[in-house]
């Protein structure tokens, strides 16, 4: 039965308030959540205040490590403290100061667990931080909530509640964030280089300034106490004043990247076609949308490609591609899965059969779909070949999970030995499977998945 469903919910209704009752109370006795549910529903605000101190209390100072395995049920434990302030605070003033109480516990909290897998810090910088803002939205005096912002900030160690400068601007005016961020200036100013806390007040005025749209202050801000920007910082500095359509900016920031410097040279790259195609200098752009597509071909950077070369020449940068890509003497999964999307089904299975012995079957995220696609066009020779290619790697690797696929497409390839005419310049059907059985008979699990053991 579904929940959510409006005809069950409205049978729900029709039940009356004392038959609903007996059931909450008698799913409560068979079921702690359920219980502990009922019970943020039916607190007091003094009530839900003790029992909120008391859980944060409790999870900061559990006195037991929370290993990898048990850190999803810690953090379902730390939502449900999130709950049960929204359910049961109303006065904003309160929830905010509930939820910095929170906040502050940080700490202890992430010290005590193995949050790997981020679990825990997710419900800071989500749960926690979707509530401090709804709360402080709430709040009449927003200074007293900037410096609750601010204080919170700069003293985090743990990173989680940055979220709190990041979604400032919903519940602070202009205003407001220019005093947020003259007050982090003024920090920046009474700490030493070397304080950590130096670094944060200049990130938290960079994340300020994406809010504002103001790339000059968060120039200022990447700039602070360096003499010379490196790479990442010219770039980030461009996409701050691109952001704000400020082109001419952007682009005098990303021409002082050094052209030997390829990190990050695909942001970079598209950056540079957005700024130049904004601006109307359609032949650079088509010399980095040239680049951008050589990279990486598909189809995607292709009409990029040919949305500034011209329409017209559409057909004749096709064809140079198909060419190129046959003649290349290396291959690449990402340039036959641009001829399939092309529509050029057939130049791909020349392409995929060419390069035969060189399809890696680990790869089966990426071959899997293009094997389906070629069988469907009747590509079929190269789709046997990705099959081959995907079989040896599980039989390979002998994993008997996926066995069960390994003799999917072993029943594939027979099937195809019937319909193909030829399997040159492949080994025949019986030749592969001479040898499949020769390396890999004691494989009885393979064998049993597939139905036929070999003599």
């Amino acid at each position: 039965m579904d929940l959510d469903d409006s005809e069950t919910k409205e049978r729900l209704r029709k039940l009356g308030t004392s038959r609903l009752v007996d059931a909450l109370c008698t799913l409560a006795k068979r079921n702690e959540q359920a219980a502990d549910y009922i019970a943020r529903l039916v607190s007091t605000p003094e009530e839900s205040a003790d029992r909120i101190r008391s859980q944060l209390d409790e999870l900061a100072n559990g006195g037991y490590y929370v290993g990898y395995n048990e850190a999803y049920g810690f953090a379902g434990q730390l939502e449900d403290v999130i709950e049960d302030i929204r359910m049961n605070i109303t006065s904003p003033e309160e929830g905010i100061e509930a939820l910095s109480a929170f906040f502050e516990m940080d700490q202890p909290i992430l010290e005590q667990c193995d949050d790997s897998n981020g679990a825990v810090a997710e419900v800071f910088r989500w749960d926690a931080g979707e509530a401090f803002v709804q709360f402080a939205k709430g709040c009449k005096d927003k200074d007293s909530i900037l410096e609750r912002v601010l204080g919170l900030y700069l003293a985090c160690d743990y990173g989680v509640r940055t979220v709190l400068i990041e979604r400032a601007s919903e519940f602070l005016s202009k205003n407001k964030l220019r005093h947020l961020v003259q007050r982090l200036w003024e920090c920046l100013e009474d700490t030493p280089d070397d304080d950590h806390r130096s670094r944060h007040a200049l990130i938290g005025i960079e994340l300020l300034a994406y809010q504002m749209k103001d790339p000059a202050l968060f120039e200022k801000a990447r700039m602070h106490g360096r003499p010379k920007p490196s790479a990442a910082c010219c770039l980030d500095i461009a996409e701050a004043y691109a952001d704000c359509h400020e082109d001419d900016k952007a682009l005098t920031w990303l021409e002082q990247i050094p052209e030997e410097d390829h990190w990050r040279r695909s942001e970079q790259d598209d950056l540079l076609f957005a700024v130049l195609k904004r601006k109307g200098d359609m032949k650079r752009a088509e010399e980095v949308a040239w680049r951008i597509f050589r990279r990486h071909r598909t189809k995607n950077t292709f009409d990029q490609l040919v949305d500034v070369a011209g329409k017209r020449r559409r057909k004749a940068i096709l064809l140079s591609q198909v060419e190129e890509i046959l003649k290349n003497g290396r291959f690449s999964i990402t340039d036959a899965m641009f001829l399939s999307d092309m529509n050029l089904n057939s130049e791909a299975a020349a392409y995929l059969v060419q390069n035969a012995t060189r399809l890696d079957g680990n790869d089966y995220w990426s071959l899997t779909p293009l094997a389906e696609r070629m069988e469907k066009q009747k590509q079929l020779l190269a789709a046997a070949a990705i099959y081959r290619s995907l079989l040896d790697s599980i039989l390979a690797r002998a994993q008997s999970k996926a066995y069960q696929h390994g003799a999917k497409y072993l029943r594939k390839l027979d099937a195809m030995d019937g319909r193909l005419s030829s399997w040159e310049p492949l080994a025949s059907h019986d030749e592969y499977k001479t040898t499949l059985v020769r390396d890999h008979r004691r494989k009885w699990r393979f064998w049993e998945e597939y139905g036929e053991r070999p003599e």
